[in-house]
């Protein structure tokens, strides 16, 4: 049997317990029916029914045919008749069974009586309602009728009567005989059900003796493992946090670097820009110089043929100012030769005088015009000078114009390779953030996992002390095991907060967190498996306090997080804090109480 599995021997066990319940019932069932043989008080009950139920039938029927008879009331005769009819047809039934059981022979002849009763009261009964019909209900020949029909209906009833009184009698009479027999069965049951209950106990208790025995071997082996699994976890679950914060903090550290790079990419694509706009301006600044020089060069040439055409216009001035002067020799010659001719003359002298005002005017006119052009000349001179100057400074322009193109084209240049090459290196930067991004999420994942992992073992711990608190009846369960779990799990708390103020979620709620009987460190501080003597302690006062304390900051800073005010959540969290002086103080008293513990056991 100590081969035997721990399902095989309760399956076992629960197989002897169900044969002998078996057996007691058999047991019972073989004394009921050996009672049941003894009694006849079940077949009485049809008989009694049956009779009673004519007897009730026949009794109302009588009222309404008494109520036609006498008042002639409506509607009785069809309700008389109706009864009369069911009590006759429950006649046959009741012949039938009695007929078929000896257990009723005394009372066939009443059976038999009330049979031929109801044949003789049924002429009686038609006959008389025949003469009411009839109106022939009057005299001292229709209450002979009434009588002898009265005297028929009450012997029918009496006959019901008799049959309804020995079904009545025959029924307690066979309830006595019942009740006797029965008490006899319960007697018997009782003793069989101790010797039962006796045996079934004895077979519990050594398959509960064997089972417990395997199941402490198991939980002291399951203890070992879990606390292994729950070291190695804890370790794991350290790694795993400083891995994730590591990375975290490199991703961090990338990102800003990420964005000073997008920021140096933006100015030098922006640069790279402007250097193109610069390197446009020049162009076109080159282009309207050309055209300027171009435009100079034609006001040169319009300059030089300006003077050009202000020498032959002095020269014309020249000719027309010595047609003029001989214009005026002549007219003095045509005036000496007017005056030789006296009287004859005059006429002509007058015109050659007006020819010579006419010269004298064009002489002057031809002067002035001269000097006009001459001072045209001279300054068309100074400013063909001039134009020269500009000319040369212009062409200086021009060569400084192309200088600077020159010198803007090789900034363009730069400015798009440097673009280039800024932009590959953002690239590159934003490929490695992220990888050290998708680097930082799995390590995140491999804390969590961790955390849960170390969190399942921890599970594992507690259920190895309560299955082994169960199988030895020590309720008081160790209090360093409790008080280490405990620290595990309190001192991932910050963690979790953490997480829920990065990701404003938690699978916990706020006011959840507040309470302290909900984590199992607290069910165990607050349940009945902690022995009295222990909750008498300093010790468990402190911690049953600091831990309330605790949950009440810890929620106070989830509901933070979940509200979506991070930055006041990483404060409620960071050293010198309610949250933080609160963890170390339980800390500090939960190791205390666990050397006070272990030195006293």
């Amino acid at each position: 049997m100590s081969a035997w599995t721990i399902g095989r021997k309760i399956s076992c066990g629960f197989l002897a317990v169900l044969l002998l319940a078996l057996s007691v019932e058999s047991f019972a069932l073989w004394m009921t029916n050996r009672a049941a043989n003894n009694v006849v008080w079940v077949e009485s009950l049809p008989e009694t029914e049956l009779a009673t139920g004519i007897e009730r039938e026949l009794l109302n029927a009588r009222i309404h045919f008494i109520y036609f008879v006498t008042i002639q009331k409506e509607g009785s005769l069809e309700k008389g008749w109706e009864r009369f009819r069911n009590a006759q047809q429950a006649l046959p039934k009741l012949q039938e069974l009695v007929n078929r059981s000896d257990a009723f022979a005394g009372i066939r002849p009443d059976v038999e009586q009330l049979s031929r009763d109801f044949n003789t009261y049924q002429p009686a009964l038609e006959h008389i309602i025949d003469v009411v019909q009839k109106g022939q209900n009057r005299g001292p020949e229709f209450a002979g009728l009434i009588s002898e029909w009265a005297r028929l209906g009450g012997a029918m009833v009496d006959a019901a009567a008799r049959l309804g009184r020995h079904g009545s009698q025959a029924t307690g009479d066979s309830a006595k005989q019942a009740a006797a027999q029965m008490h006899k069965v319960t007697y018997a049951l009782a003793a069989a059900s101790a010797a039962g209950l006796l045996l079934g106990v004895t077979l519990a208790f050594l398959l509960t003796l064997n089972i417990t025995r395997a199941l402490r071997r198991i939980v002291l082996e399951l203890g070992d493992a879990a606390r292994q699994v729950a070291g190695g976890a804890s370790q794991i679950s350290g790694a795993a946090q400083s891995l994730a914060q590591g990375a975290s903090e490199q991703a961090a550290s990338l990102e800003e670097t990420s964005a000073s790079t997008e920021q140096i990419n933006s100015m030098a694509s922006q640069n790279a820009q402007n250097s193109k706009s610069a390197a446009d301006n020049v162009v076109e600044a080159s282009r309207r110089i050309e055209e300027a020089n171009r435009n100079l060069e034609q006001m040169v040439v319009s300059m030089n043929e300006i003077n050009v055409s202000s020498g032959q216009i002095s020269r014309i001035i020249k000719v027309i100012d010595e047609i003029a002067f001989q214009t005026n020799i002549l007219a003095l010659n045509a005036a000496v030769e007017a005056a030789r001719a006296g009287q004859a003359g005059l006429g002509f002298a007058v015109v050659a005088d007006e020819v010579r005002n006419l010269a004298q005017r064009s002489a002057q006119a031809a002067k002035d015009t001269a000097g006009l052009i001459e001072g045209s000349i001279a300054k068309s001179n100074d400013g063909k000078a001039k134009l020269d100057q500009v000319a040369t400074a212009v062409l200086s322009i021009t060569e400084s114009a192309g200088k600077a193109k020159t010198l803007v084209d090789e900034v363009k240049l730069g400015s798009e390779e440097q673009a280039r090459g800024i932009e590959q290196i953002s690239k590159a930067v934003a490929q490695i953030e992220h990888v050290t991004q998708s680097t930082a999420a799995q390590a995140e994942k491999s804390a969590t996992a961790s955390r849960e992992l170390s969190t399942h073992a921890q599970a594992i711990n507690l259920v190895v002390l309560r299955l082994g608190a169960m199988i030895t009846g020590d309720r008081e369960t160790s209090v360093h095991d409790q008080i280490q779990l405990a620290l595990s799990a309190h001192a991932a708390w910050k963690q979790r907060l953490m997480e829920a103020a990065e990701k404003q979620t938690s699978a916990v709620a706020a006011d959840t967190a507040r309470l302290d009987d909900q984590c199992a460190f607290g069910k165990w501080l607050h349940g009945s498996t902690l022995g009295r003597a222990a909750k008498r302690t300093g010790h468990y006062r402190q911690c049953l306090e600091l831990h309330r304390r605790f949950h009440a900051a810890a929620g106070d800073v989830l509901a933070l997080a979940l509200a979506g005010k991070k930055e006041e959540a990483h404060r409620a969290m960071a050293p010198g804090s309610e949250f933080a002086r609160i963890s170390e103080s339980l800390a500090s008293a939960l190791m205390a109480w666990d050397t006070a513990a272990t030195a006293k056991g």
